[in-house]
């Protein structure tokens, strides 16, 4: 009755003919309840399934062993470790079942949860097995000796450039051949971070060089924790290496550009500033503010004072741009404004920003730089007021030009067209009279070299003002003339091929009107050429001597246009007023036709028999 096993006497039909106390115990009826009755009825139907058949075999006359979870009747199941011992008489005929039962289900829960600590265990072990094969970290242990107990890892073989799976007799052998550095100056072996750490010091973040083997140099960033034994005595130590090489590298470029910038930023005196969107702080660098006249100190770094500078006239537009170029996710923008200073004048700056975003698009941060243009825009609009002030000075030229013209040539005109009316008159009679008609035409002629003298005694008014001439290289003016061209955004249909002689001396003229002179015959000739367009593909520019006569410079601008209809317009082209083009007005060949003529030199045209034209002119040179 006093043990906590179940123990029991049953007949051969299952019925209790002796419980002990610790039946009660178990399920909660008393002993006459149970004593007569059939295990099933005790023990429950599902218990009865499981232990049955061990208890056909105790009544065949086999002692029966077991350890089983029986779901009994009541409350959880259990695990039992159970004995079924037959009695039998002297005949040996079996009378009976002898039953001893223990409950071990704390006995069965312990090993349980330790085969599952055991099998956690190995997990863990093999996992981190992996992970020390496999992590792009260097990684060892050493015993107290300094001996490996686990070899290095392959990334530590790598990193340090020697293999470290060979015996342990030859692994310090290998480690000889490696120099360890810190700070330019060979590390003793005492100060290496393993042997720290195995002398029971904690070693965090210890940058070393290493030079390889191979004579490869890496910079390694080494972490090292002692082991210790029971005793808390340090048995060993296990370390961590970092190949920082390309940090390190990447630190010094860092510093290197940051340097530079700064070194820019000084010297082209640009302000820079940095815009967080999600908090909404801004920076502004000191020289931003010295741009408008403020110490570093006076002026907060806010936005509302930045915004509340901006001229009255940019601030929406501004205000706008910005607001547009982060809702549009734009790369960058450029913009053109005006800040007050603190002296109360406006300052033209140029700001440009870029726009940072993160992997979901979000933009989260503008960085952009400052640069005063006053100066550049005082000379803008200087020039531009110049430039209106030279054009109004031009028209005034061209309107008086074209009134004297008027007016000079108005008389003789007017006495050619009177007396060609008389011609006309004396022709239509029966009988004209020749004489009288001679005298007329003669007259007639005379007005008309009249007009030319005219003409003539103005050219020469409007020449005595020309500009000083000078020792300019013909090459170099066809190159300048050319990129005069392309900034002027003509037309880059057609290829601009140069021939240039070799040791050409310089000549003497006015270089401006030379270049006007270029840009005039290499416009006519882009010119033609879109007109043409078949067989229109390049423009060809030659520089040579004369071949008639050695003192002169020819250039010869040659084009595959539509070129002119025959000889007789080939001989008008240079006449003033005559043009091929239907909005042409007939005066850039004959003006520079003039100029070189007024240079010393010629101009001419040549028709090509399958298409185009070259126009030549010479200069004299300086020998």
């Amino acid at each position: 009755d006093a043990t906590p096993a179940l123990i029991s006497y049953l007949d051969t039909e299952f019925r209790y003919k002796r419980v002990n106390a610790t039946y009660e115990k178990w399920f909660g009826i008393t002993e006459d309840t149970i004593l007569g009755r059939k295990a099933p009825d005790i023990i429950g139907k599902e218990a009865w399934r499981i232990v049955q058949p061990y208890f056909e075999r105790a009544l065949a006359g086999e002692e029966v062993n077991f350890d089983q979870q029986i779901p009994y009747g009541y409350g959880e199941p259990r695990w039992v470790q159970a004995t079924y011992i037959p009695n039998a008489d002297e005949a040996g005929n079996i009378k009976g079942v002898i039953v001893h039962i223990v409950d071990v289900t704390d006995r069965k829960l312990t090993e349980k949860k330790i085969a599952q600590l055991n099998r956690s265990l190995e997990r863990r072990i093999e996992e981190m097995q992996v992970i020390f094969n496999t992590v792009p970290i260097g990684l060892c242990i050493v015993d107290d000796s300094y001996v490996y107990d686990i070899r290095g890892n392959p990334a530590l073989e790598a990193m340090l450039g020697l293999p470290m799976r060979t015996d342990p007799s030859k692994r310090n052998e290998a480690l000889s051949a490696i120099c360890v550095m810190q700070n330019g100056l060979e590390l003793a072996n005492e100060d290496l971070p393993m042997r720290r750490a195995v002398r029971g010091e904690l070693v965090n973040n210890q940058v070393i060089d290493i030079i390889r083997p191979d004579s490869q140099q890496i910079t390694i960033l080494g972490n090292a924790s002692p082991l210790f034994n029971e005793e808390g005595e340090p048995r060993g130590a296990v370390g961590a290496f970092l190949d920082i090489t390309a940090l390190k590298q990447a630190e010094q470029d860092l510093r290197n550009t940051e340097a530079r910038l700064a070194l820019v930023v000084e010297k082209v005196k640009a302000g820079y500033w940095d815009w967080d969107l999600s908090t909404r702080k801004i920076f502004l660098s000191p020289e931003l503010k010295r741009q408008i006249g403020f110490d570093d100190s006076e002026l907060p770094n806010r936005r509302e004072d930045w915004e509340g500078r901006l001229h009255p006239d940019d601030r929406a537009y501004v205000l706008a741009r910005i607001g547009n170029f982060i809702e549009a996710h734009e790369p960058s923008y450029e913009l053109e404004f005006r800040l007050r200073h603190k002296n109360g004048s406006y300052r033209w700056i140029h700001s440009r920003g870029v726009l940072l975003s993160d992997q979901n698009n979000h933009a989260y941060r503008i960085l952009g730089i400052n640069l005063d243009i006053t100066d550049y825009m005082k000379q803008k609009e200087l020039s531009g007021r110049r430039d209106k002030m030279e054009e109004s000075s031009r028209l005034y030229v061209a309107v008086q030009t074209a009134a004297a013209f008027a007016h000079e040539l108005n008389q003789p005109l007017s006495a050619i067209l009177s007396y060609a009316d008389v011609a006309l008159y004396l022709c239509q009679t029966d009988k004209p009279d020749l004489q009288k008609l001679c005298q007329v035409l003669e007259k007639c002629s005379q007005q008309a070299q009249r007009a030319g003298e005219v003409i003539r005694q103005l050219v020469s008014l409007l020449q005595k003002g020309e500009a000083v001439s000078e020792l300019i290289d013909i090459d170099y003016s066809v190159q300048e003339a050319i990129e005069l061209m392309r900034a002027d955004g003509l037309s880059d249909d057609f290829k601009i091929d140069l021939d240039f002689a070799v040791g050409l001396p310089p000549v003497k003229a006015n270089a401006l009107q030379i270049q006007k002179v270029l840009i005039n015959l290499l416009r006519n000739a882009l010119e033609s050429m879109l007109e043409q367009r078949e067989n229109a593909d390049k423009i060809i520019v030659t520089t040579q001597h004369d071949e008639d006569d050695p003192s002169m410079i020819r250039v010869t601008v040659r084009d595959k246009g539509k070129g002119v209809g025959d000889a007789a317009a080939l001989k008008k082209i240079f006449q003033p007023f005559y043009s091929t083009k239907p909005a042409g007005l007939g005066m850039g060949l004959a003006i520079s036709r003039s100029l070189i003529e007024a240079h010393g030199g010629k101009m001419w045209a040549e028709q090509h028999e399958d298409n185009g034209l070259s126009i030549h002119f010479n200069l004299p040179c300086v020998i």
